[in-house]
């Protein structure tokens, strides 16, 4: 897993525009966080993955932790993955949602450059879409947690309003 330092508010490069379903039939856009909320963004590469899976069941667990941070987390997963979707326990939080032809996916690699389009990827960003960090890689440990988080606070020291 590499981290990679994006801009964040100071050059107002916002991340690429996109407009899912969820897994209940909601439709979600970026731009319906803006101004309100920090975004994570969690691309996986399949529920049947440890890893992948283990990512999304932390984010539930640690639901308070974002939330207490003005955070909202979508995770990204292809359309054939929702056979195989976790509890409603879990499409609570984070958001689950589905990207058709992985479209979304591709304007994410595309956007930091990752030449490796199958590792996962997770996307930090403020409340006005800014990306501040992205990590990728074909497996995250618990600890990438911690360092979300992290991020988090940083922002929030950067845009306190």
């Amino acid at each position: 897993m590499r981290w990679i330092n994006l801009p964040g508010s100071e050059n107002s490069i916002r991340a690429p525009y996109f407009r899912l379903l969820s897994v209940s039939g909601e439709p979600y856009h970026l731009d319906q966080f803006r101004g309100r909320y920090n975004l994570i963004l969690f691309f996986g590469h399949s529920l049947q993955c440890p890893a992948c899976y283990e990512m999304l069941r932390q984010f539930s667990v640690l639901r308070d932790d974002y939330l207490d941070r003005n955070a909202k987390v979508l995770s990204i997963w292809s359309q054939d993955e929702a056979l195989i979707m976790p509890t409603k326990k879990m499409i609570d939080f984070p958001i689950i949602l589905l990207d058709d032809q992985q479209i979304t996916r591709r304007l994410y690699y595309d956007f930091i450059a990752s030449e490796d389009r199958q590792d996962a990827m997770i996307f930090v960003m403020d409340r006005f879409g800014s990306p501040f960090a992205a990590a990728v890689g074909d497996e995250f440990d618990i600890t990438i947690h911690d360092e979300i988080l992290n991020w988090l606070d940083f922002i929030e020291l950067q845009c306190p309003e």
